[in-house]
């Protein structure tokens, strides 16, 4: 069935615009378990490279109504990454539904009733509508409706309702990510210097594609141990670099809920590369090569103000 969320409507603009007709979320994905060798030289774009043909990160072209792309995405400290293009101008209507999957833009909604989602109802169907729970926040940019740091299990994340309450996820874990409902899924993650080396994130079974196995994947993506390959890589760029490793690999060890001595044992992980950014912040939608991705946008909650 329908889920609430996914009526026949989109929130962006009255206006009368065509549509193209519903495509495939996933498709097929270019290459298999194929690790590409090191680049020569800093990868100027993000783009996983595979036999097939590549796959690029796409940062959100108007993360905040007000705050130019490359400002709210500034460099990562190791992996580098930001916002290597941003979109001129507004986006037209048909663009930003693609992008939202059916829901405001980020914090351009100054009003919100509470109990009330979405705020705004306006007939026109999109292909793709994404769970609203996913969404970057329409009426503040800089605080995400799931608190989640990605270091940590998702068991660990709760929500912001409409009514400013943090409850915990148990609620809409089972619900599927999209509607149509989906069983392949590929989320692309802004991982800079490491694009040509780690894959996107592939979810693909039997079953429709819930916000427990979105969570469950992005964390298991991130908790992969670092390679000697990618370690001298990674040092190779810069000589802090392996500082900036360890230091994170300290604090996530004295952070970690495991047994004593446990998470030391287990060495870097790609988690470690993240830096201070490294909390949820949304997911959105792009097309590429005729397959739907979703990108991760993850932002550092301690300055969520980008300066200008």
């Amino acid at each position: 069935p329908r889920p609430a969320w996914a009526q026949p409507n989109t929130p962006h603009n009255q206006a009368n615009f065509n549509l193209p007709p519903a495509w495939h979320f996933g498709g097929n994905f270019p290459g298999g378990p194929h690790h590409p060798p090191l680049p020569a030289r800093q990868p100027d774009q993000f783009i996983w490279t595979y036999p097939a043909g590549n796959l690029t990160w796409c940062p959100h072209p108007q993360p905040h109504p007000n705050i130019p792309p490359a400002q709210f995405w500034p460099q990562q400290p190791v992996l580098g990454g930001g916002a290597p293009w941003g979109h001129q101008g507004q986006l037209d209507p048909w663009s930003a539904a693609h992008l939202t999957g059916g829901h405001p833009l980020p914090g351009t909604m100054p009003h919100w009733t509470p109990g009330t989602w979405p705020p705004l109802d306006w007939p026109h169907n999109i292909p793709i509508h994404l769970s609203p729970h996913l969404i970057p926040n329409p009426i503040n940019a800089h605080l995400p409706q799931i608190n989640w740091d990605v270091t940590k299990s998702p068991a660990t994340a709760t929500r912001l309702t409409p009514n400013h309450v943090n409850v915990g996820l148990e609620s809409i874990l089972g619900q599927a990510i999209t509607y149509p409902e989906a069983k392949k899924v590929f989320v692309m993650c802004d991982v800079g210097h490491m694009s040509a080396l780690w894959h996107p994130i592939r979810i693909n079974q039997t079953r429709k594609v819930t916000i427990r196995d979105l969570f469950d994947a992005i964390y298991q993506y991130f908790q992969t141990p670092l390679t000697h390959p990618e370690v001298e890589y990674i040092r190779g760029l810069d000589r802090n670099n392996y500082h900036v490793l360890e230091d994170a690999y300290r604090r996530r060890c004295r952070e970690s809920t495991s047994l004593p001595g446990w998470e030391a044992r287990q060495g870097l992980r790609r988690v470690d590369c993240l830096g201070d950014r490294k909390h949820w912040w949304g997911v959105w939608i792009t097309q590429q090569g005729g397959t739907w991705v979703l990108n991760l946008g993850l932002i550092n909650l301690a300055h969520p103000q980008p300066r200008r």
